[in-house]
Order: C-alpha cells, then structure tokens, then sequence
C-alpha cells in the first residue's frame, strides 16, 4: 500500500480517487493510516489483536488536525499492542446502555412487521413491561423474568403471559445477534427469557378448539343473513358478507377484511392472498355462490377495500357488535377463528384429502418429502371449495326448511 508522511501538507494535496477508496500509511508511525474515499479523507489506526487485523476510525481531515490524529492513533496503537481492541470495547459499551425500549423498537425496524401484529406487539410490550421499558436489556435477570411471567399469568392469563415472554425472548436474542462481533463476544448475558424453559414454567395452553357444530351451522348462517336486508348497504351488510366469506374459504380474519378488489380475478375466478402468516400467496378458487356474492359487492362497493371500514386500515376490523348480535339471534357464541375451524371441520366431513385442506389452509407440509415434489395447481381444488360451500349452504337450507315447518304446525 502506498506510503506517505502524513502531515497537513501532504494530507491535503491528495486527490480523491473517481471511485472506491485508497489506503495510505505514515512512513513514521506504523498503522498509522488515511483513507482517501472520493469526499472525505479519514484518519485510522491499524494493527493486529488477537490475530486478527483490526482498523479503529479516529476521524476525519478537517474535523481533526494530523497531529492530533497522529496522536490518538498512538493511543490506540498502544491500546491493541496490549491486547486491547477499542471496536469491540466501544460495541460492548454501546450495546450494554441499550434499553428494553430500544431494543424494542429495533426489533421492530428490523423484522418489518406486518401493521396489525406491530400494533400488538406495542400494546403487549406496553401492557406486560411499563416498568422496564427505560432499564438497560442487560439488567433484566432470571429472577425478575420469573416473577413477572407469575404476575402477568395472574393479571391477564397464562397464554398472555407466555406471549410476552416469547416477544421479550425475541427482542432479546436480536439485540444478542446484532451485537455479537467476530470474536464471538456480546455485551449481553445469556437469554434471561431461557429459564422458563429451563425451569419448565411456560404454562401449558390447550389449543382451542371451538367451531360452530354442524347441527347449529345452519341456524348461525340464517342469523348472519338477519343481520340486514341481501341488498341494504352499510355497515350491516358488509359484516354480514364478510362472514359468509370467512366460513367459506377458511382464511384468516385479517386476510379475510384486508381484501382488495384487485386481489380478485374475475376471469379465473380465484381469490389471492398475498400477505399470508407463512409468507407464500395464498390462492383460492371462487365457488358459484362466493363469486355471485362479490360481483353483487363489486357494484355496490366503492374504494379499493370488499370490505371497507372507517378506521385508519381502511377496512373491516372485528366487527363485535354484529357479531355479539348474530350469537344472540342464534345462541351460537364464537369467535373469527373459529370459522376457519368450522371450514375445516366442514372440509374434513366431506372426505375431502387432507393434501388438498393443507393446500386450501395455506398450511405447509412438515417434513412431507412427497408433497415438496407436488406442484400446486389451484384448479384441483376447485371442487373441493364447491363441496365444502354446497354443504354449508345445505345446512342453512336445512334449517330454513325446519323453521317454516314449524311455524306451519304452530
């Protein structure tokens, strides 16, 4: 590399190189160095530690003069000659100021969050740790992990709990990650979070497993229909729509609200899901009875939401009013998600292949080395939805039949 005493003279009658960046050592200090970009001309120190060349920025022409660089870099140079890296101390003693907050919101900088689950994800952390937002991450220990895990489960629910701890374990192990330098050192102890599992405290949260049964399918699909007139707009009818869209496709209830027109093709006659839980589009085929209820929604509805609503999304939250109304109609409590199981369950009564209920949950196959060889063509499971929309449709029938009997007999 090229060699050069670096004085204030020198230094400055250096020209900038078009591109990249030239490295130039003093002829009497040695790693003592410049690095002449095409801007700027930065003043380093260079020498090997622990077998590894390490490069310590001092800073740059102008802000500093040569002999002030000069001397820092003699600092530095003493510093690594005894074994000492300044990058690595400067890193550990970054990292370890940084707080449970900002961890927090690197952790959501980083991992580009979907909207809704950012939003959880401050509410919960918010809710769980008020306390620790403004202590520094490496002063959350075992015990005070332990304790607040035992408050949180009785404040909110063990499952409440055991979500928080699993967000403060991420945001945790990204700090960890983000701060590990080469040499394997962090500023942070071990995961606090760990000695739950350690100490096997997760509560044990039995999956939910509640759908509407297939003797009140019926009746909770005629209460859907009651919440309004086929043809009214408002609020009412896009509930009522929605929900008929949830138990028939099975999709999420944020995939389900935050639909757009332009996900739909009209011509295929397929819904697509772009933003998914596991991150692959998600496509469905359109049965007769959906694709008739969209196309009446497409001429009814304006904006780029099918089914929009006031608040700042632009779509369709959980609609709680209608739904606590539907359940009183019918006397069938649920919540969104259980349509999606009732979907399945509905799905799973017809014999339809439990390859094609994975393909029409967006679910992947765990270690099913078969299926990974299988190419996905979404008009397989065109008959599939048309069985499972026949069969809920069939119940509602079903249901209206037996009520106008009945009103005959009375």
């Amino acid at each position: 590399m090229p060699r050069i005493k670096l004085t204030k003279t020198n230094v400055s009658a250096i020209e900038h190189p078009e591109a990249g960046q030239v490295l130039m050592f003093d002829t009497t200090l040695s790693g003592f160095g410049l690095r002449v970009g095409r801007k700027t001309k930065t003043y380093f120190a260079e020498k090997r530690v622990a077998g590894r060349t390490t490069r310590v920025t001092i800073g740059q022409h102008g802000n500093l003069t040569c002999e002030q660089a000069r001397r820092d870099a003699q600092r530095q140079l003493g510093a690594m000659a005894g074994g000492k890296n300044p990058n690595r101390e400067k890193r550990l003693a970054r990292a370890s100021g940084v707080t449970v907050k900002e961890a927090i919101a690197t952790y959501h900088q980083l991992r580009k969050l979907r909207p809704h689950t950012a939003y959880d994800y401050k509410r919960l952390a918010a809710v769980a740790f008020p306390d620790w937002l403004e202590l520094p991450l490496r002063s959350i220990s075992k015990d005070r992990v332990l304790e607040r895990h035992t408050h949180l489960a009785k404040d909110h629910g063990p499952a409440y709990a055991n979500q928080a701890m699993r967000l403060l374990r991420a945001v945790y192990n990204l700090q960890v990650a983000r701060d590990d330098g080469r040499d394997g050192q962090t500023a942070l102890p071990p995961n606090p979070v760990m000695v739950l599992s350690k100490a096997r405290a997760w509560f044990k949260i039995q999956r939910r497993q509640t759908l509407i049964k297939p003797a009140d399918l019926g009746a909770w699909l005629a209460a859907v229909s009651r919440l309004c007139p086929e043809n009214a707009p408002g609020i009412d009818s896009t509930v009522r729509d929605y929900l008929r869209l949830l138990v028939l496709t099975g999709l999420r209830r944020t995939e389900g609200a935050a639909l757009r027109w332009s996900d739909i093709d009209w011509k295929s006659r397929t819904l697509t899901i772009t933003k998914t839980k596991n991150g692959d589009p998600h496509t469905l085929p359109l049965p007769n009875y959906l694709f008739g209820l969209l196309q009446k929604r497409r001429l009814a509805t304006s904006g780029k939401y099918v089914f929009p609503g006031n608040g700042r999304t632009g779509h369709l939250v959980e609609p709680r009013s209608q739904m606590t109304s539907v359940s009183a109609s019918c006397g069938v409590n649920f919540c969104l998600h259980d349509l999606r199981r009732t979907f399945i369950s509905v799905a799973d009564s017809l014999d339809i292949s439990r390859f094609a209920i994975q393909r029409l949950l967006n679910h992947r196959a765990a270690n099913d080395v078969t299926a990974g060889y299988i190419v996905p063509d979404v008009e397989r499971l065109r008959k599939a939805m048309q069985q499972i929309e026949d069969a809920c449709l069939a119940k509602l029938s079903d249901h209206e039949r037996q009520t106008r009997d009945k009103a005959a007999n009375a």
